[in-house]
């Protein structure tokens, strides 16, 4: 599948342990395969980027960043976008399913 028929889904994650594993199978388990899931951790101090770090292993479609400081939900949300390539992108919570 080609990139202009991507869709990005963009979901930035903070001390989500609890959420982190069904939101991303939600997202990577859907029937349209040509998605890029692009993640933000926003310094977690549960086990969040470890969960995140073991499916970025498992799926290549996983685009992980692991921040150095905590940035904040709209700088999070703000970085996310501009990691986008695709003409096409959504906003994932995360907490959705």
């Amino acid at each position: 599948m080609t990139e202009e028929n991507k869709i990005s889904v963009v979901i930035p994650c903070y001390n989500v342990k609890e959420y982190a594993e069904k939101s991303i199978t939600s997202v990577i388990n859907q029937t349209y395969k040509n998605i890029r899931l692009i993640i933000s951790d926003d310094c977690s101090k549960d086990s969040t980027p470890k969960i995140l770090e073991e499916y970025r292993e498992k799926d290549e479609r996983i685009e992980l960043y692991l921040q150095k400081e905590n940035i904040g939900v709209v700088k999070g949300i703000e970085f996310l976008l501009k990691k986008v390539k695709s003409n096409y992108y959504m906003l994932a919570d995360q907490d959705d399913v």
